[in-house]
């Protein structure tokens, strides 16, 4: 048994690891650099998100480049809130997340903002 900065490749090669989850395993451990790892409990919707599955190109267009293909995408797509929430909580200031555009955010920050100041 190898240990590669604290993944065992024994533990890799046991058959209920996918290909994708033993790349993953060992390029963890390859690059780890030591800085701290600020795990998001909130990302495991990630795993369904139908963008996930499409060309990522669509979500980053250039500038004066249609968003048409990748909100029609969003429009579908069963965790719409949960990454629209993740981008605004995350100030995620570039690409198509939850059928918005990066002014599109910008501007319902901005309205939530106003609204907390309001509440106090």
């Amino acid at each position: 048994m190898v240990q590669r900065k604290g993944v065992s490749l024994s533990l890799v090669d046991s058959p209920e690891y996918t290909n994708i989850d033993k790349v993953q395993s060992l390029m963890q451990g390859i690059f780890d650099l030591g800085y701290d790892k600020n795990i998001d409990t909130d990302v495991f919707w990630q795993d369904s998100a139908l963008c996930a599955e499409t060309d990522p190109d669509i979500f980053f267009p250039e500038k004066g480049g249609s968003t048409a293909p990748a909100m029609s995408i969003c429009q579908q797509c069963t965790v719409r809130s949960e990454c629209l929430e993740y981008a605004l909580s995350h100030d995620i200031r570039h690409g198509i997340w939850g059928g918005m555009s990066d002014n599109d955010r910008r501007r319902a920050s901005r309205e939530r903002r106003r609204a907390r100041q309001m509440e106090a």
